[in-house]
C-alpha cells in the first residue's frame, strides 16, 4: 500500500469532527494555516519547535505521544518531513492525517538553479510558501473542522495578498535576485519575480568552486545587488560572491519563525517576508 493513501480520501476529510478537536501541525507554517481555520474550541499544537531544523530533526518520545493524542495531524509530506513518514503510516483509529503534498489542487514545483535550468534537482519541498497551496490546506482542514466559512475567508485573503504583491513587485520583477538555495520559489513565482538564481538547490551540499566562480562573475556583470539567505546560512559564501561588488544580504526564514501563532499569523509572516525582499531589491548599497 502506498503511504497514507487511505488517509487522503476527500470523502473522509469532508466529515466534520466533534467539538474540542485537537490539531497537531508538524511545522510552524502549517500551524499558522491551521490557526486561520480553527474553531474557538479547537486546540492547535505545533510539533517541531521553530528553533529546530527540519533537515535533521529526530522525533522524541514526547513527540510520539503528542501525535498519538491528536484528532487531526497536519504535515507537509515525506519529502520535507521524512522523520514523520513511518509514524504517520499507521495512525490510530479515529485519527485523521492531512498530507499537504497529496491534497488535490496542490501545486508542486521543481527545484532549479537558474531561470533556464531544466535539469532534474527534485521537487521543492517548501510548498507551504505558496498561498494557493495554503488555501488548499485551509479548505481541507476547514471542512474537517466544520468551519468552511473561515477557509473561504482565508482563500479570499490569499487572493488579495497575491494581487497586492504582484502589483507592488511588477516594477522590479526583472531585477536579478540571488538566493542561497532554492527555498523561496513558490512565493517568488507567485509574486512574479522571474530572474532568480540559487547558489545551490540542496542546502546540505556546498556549492562547487565552479558554481561560486560563475556566480561571482554574474554578480558583477549583471549588477546583482540582493541576496537572500536563511538562518544558519554560511555568510562567507556571500562575502566571496560580492567580493568585487556591493550588495544586500537579508535573512529570511522559509519556516516563518519569529511570529506568534494567531489567526492572521500566516498573512503577517508572508507580508513580512515580502517587505524584507522588496527592501532588499530596491535598496542599493
Amino acid at each position: 500500500m502506498t503511504r497514507l493513501v487511505a488517509l487522503l480520501l476527500l470523502a473522509a476529510l469532508s466529515l466534520p469532527v466533534e467539538a474540542g478537536t485537537r490539531v497537531v501541525a508538524s511545522i510552524q507554517p502549517l500551524a499558522m494555516v491551521s490557526m486561520a481555520v480553527a474553531r474557538p474550541d479547537t486546540e492547535v499544537k505545533l510539533l517541531v519547535p521553530t528553533s529546530a531544523s527540519t533537515h535533521d530533526y529526530q522525533l522524541t518520545a514526547r513527540d510520539a505521544e503528542t501525535i498519538a493524542s491528536a484528532d487531526i495531524v497536519v504535515w507537509s509530506g515525506p519529502e520535507a518531513e521524512p522523520y514523520l513518514a513511518a509514524l504517520l503510516k499507521s495512525p490510530r483509529a479515529g485519527q485523521t492525517v492531512i498530507t499537504l503534498s497529496k491534497l488535490p489542487g496542490v501545486v508542486l514545483r521543481d527545484l532549479r538553479l537558474d531561470p533556464a535550468d531544466t535539469r532534474k534537482h527534485g521537487r521543492d519541498p517548501h510548498l507551504w510558501l505558496s498561498t494557493r497551496n495554503a488555501a488548499v490546506l485551509a479548505r481541507a482542514l476547514g471542512a474537517r473542522l466544520g468551519n468552511t466559512l473561515a477557509a473561504e475567508h482565508f482563500d479570499a485573503e490569499m487572493q488579495r495578498y497575491r494581487s497586492r504583491q504582484a502589483t507592488r513587485f511588477a516594477p522590479v520583477k526583472d531585477i536579478p535576485l540571488l538566493v542561497a538555495h532554492d527555498a523561496y520559489g513558490y512565493l517568488l513565482d507567485e509574486i512574479g519575480l522571474v530572474n532568480v538564481s540559487a547558489v545551490v538547490t540542496d542546502p546540505e551540499v556546498p556549492a562547487s568552486a565552479r558554481r561560486v566562480a560563475e556566480l561571482t562573475q554574474r554578480v558583477a556583470s549583471e549588477k546583482i545587488a540582493c541576496m537572500i539567505g536563511e538562518p544558519g546560512f554560511e555568510q562567507g559564501v556571500a562575502v566571496r560572491l560580492f567580493a568585487n561588488a556591493r550588495g544586500n544580504l537579508v535573512v529570511i526564514d522559509p519556516m516563518l519563525s519569529g511570529i506568534t501563532l494567531a489567526r492572521d499569523s500566516y498573512t503577517l509572516a508572508l507580508t513580512h517576508l515580502a517587505d524584507t525582499l522588496y527592501g532588499c531589491l530596491v535598496t542599493r548599497r
